[in-house]
């Protein structure tokens, strides 16, 4: 059977067609119509119309543009039932993973850990990678503050550093595969911490740090001494280093030559006095500016500001006081809610129970009206059937008495009042701040 294309205009001769004629598919099909403009061959299919036109690849155009190479190519390689990208594909894609996910960015926040869902928590767990000031302090970072805070786990990616504890480094921390373990914050004078006592390991030494920011050698081999004080040599002599940066006039470091204090213990007077006195020597102090000066290629050492640094501890204090305030301020609000909460379901109790019992009764009401009327129903059909009919009939019960009326409880059901949510932990109070004297004035 020949296909019905439709008939819309007369069909222009083929010897006069001309490019004006035929730019509408309407035209078109006017002019198929007509099978005998074309040496009336008959067109039953697409394909037979492609072969007269002469191109059996022509295909219908879309809305969105005619296809180019390699659109098909993409089509194919879309895998079959392909979705969103969800947990499973993406996890099956990094299962897979054979080379580094590539993030051009001067900070980025790896992973976001938001604990907020559960109950009692407030806090978010971050971890990234960040930089200090250049490409050459670039460090991964753990924490639960945003990038510019509260990192409390830190490794320095190009000495392998690492730092627990405050959110700023000390100077030079960078270098040195230094493990340092923070506590408040990091005092340039030492490269170490303030406001508490800790555990600090500088290239293979550990440290102590009080509270007076005093750091102490606990393994006792500091190769920073004077050449004099050493009889093994720097690394091999027991030499304990103390370094005071609250120390009057410049801050003070001391060095004990500790295997040099036992030896001498056990000569005799004679023997002291033919020994010199810089043999005889076990303890040096200098200020930080001369051990600076003699030691120029290390890190320098910096006096510490005792009142800057009680003046940044009366600040933290005060805002711990304050965060404190404002939770009381806040918990004196939400128990004032939580009473007027309490008032209003202790109104609104009783409304609902007996709103409930008025239900209750209503229900049974039309429950025990049914009943009757089903009864009174199969009554007046015995009476009908005793009338048309000889046979014997069982005579059905005789209904009770219509139950009384029972009015619905009055308008909607009661709820009861949002309830205020929950008061976030209660902060501990600091206490009393006690500005303290430089134990070294």
């Amino acid at each position: 059977m020949t296909m019905s294309i439709g008939y819309v205009a007369p069909p222009v001769p083929l010897a006069n067609l001309s490019d004006a004629d035929l730019d509408t598919m309407a035209e078109l099909q006017a002019l198929v119509a007509d099978a005998t403009v074309l040496d009336t061959t008959a067109i039953d299919t697409i394909a037979e119309l492609n072969t007269i036109i002469g191109d059996a690849t022509i295909q219908v155009q879309p809305a969105e543009g005619a296809f180019v190479d390699g659109d098909k190519t993409k089509l194919n390689d879309i895998e079959t039932a392909a979705d969103v990208t969800d947990f499973t594909n993406v996890n099956a894609a990094l299962a897979a993973a054979t080379s580094a996910v590539t993030i051009k960015s001067s900070t980025v926040d790896l992973l976001k850990l938001d604990r907020t869902a559960n109950a009692d928590v407030d806090d978010i767990v971050y971890m990234g990678v960040s930089a200090l000031s250049s490409s050459a302090n670039d460090y991964f970072w753990i924490g639960n503050g945003t990038p510019s805070a509260n990192r409390h786990l830190r490794l320095l990616l190009n000495s392998g550093s690492l730092m627990q504890g405050a959110a700023s480094l000390p100077s030079g921390g960078a270098s040195g595969g230094k493990i340092l373990v923070q506590g408040d914050s990091v005092t340039a004078a030492t490269g170490v911490v303030t406001n508490t006592s800790v555990l600090q390991s500088i290239a293979g030494e550990q440290w102590v740090v009080n509270d007076s920011d005093t750091a102490t050698q606990i393994s006792p081999h500091s190769k920073r001494a004077p050449s004099t004080m050493y009889d093994l040599g720097p690394g091999i002599d027991q030499m304990r280093e103390t370094r005071i940066p609250h120390f009057p006039n410049g801050g003070k470091v001391i060095y004990v030559a500790e295997d040099r204090r036992a030896r001498l213990a056990e000569l005799t007077v004679g023997q002291l006095n033919q020994l010199t006195p810089g043999q005889r020597q076990t303890i040096h102090e200098e200020t930080f500016a001369e051990r600076n000066a003699r030691l120029p290629e290390l890190e320098p050492l910096i006096v510490g500001d005792w009142e800057a640094q009680q003046d940044s501890e009366e600040a933290d204090h005060n805002n711990k006081v304050a965060n404190k305030s404002n939770y009381d301020a806040e918990k004196s609000t939400h128990d004032s809610a939580m009473s007027d909460y309490q008032a209003a379901v202790d109104t609104i109790t009783p409304l609902i129970e007996d709103w409930d019992t008025k239900d209750k009764a209503y229900k049974t009401y039309l429950k025990s009206l049914d009943q009757w009327e089903a009864d009174l129903f199969a009554r007046d059909r015995w009476e009908q059937l005793t009338k048309k009919a000889k046979k014997e009939v069982r005579e059905p019960e005789q209904p009770g008495s219509k139950p009384s009326t029972v009015n619905p409880p009055a308008g909607k059901r009661p709820e009861l009042p949002y309830k205020p949510a929950e008061l976030r932990a209660d902060p501990e109070h600091p206490g009393d701040f006690k500005r303290r004297a430089n134990p070294f004035v």
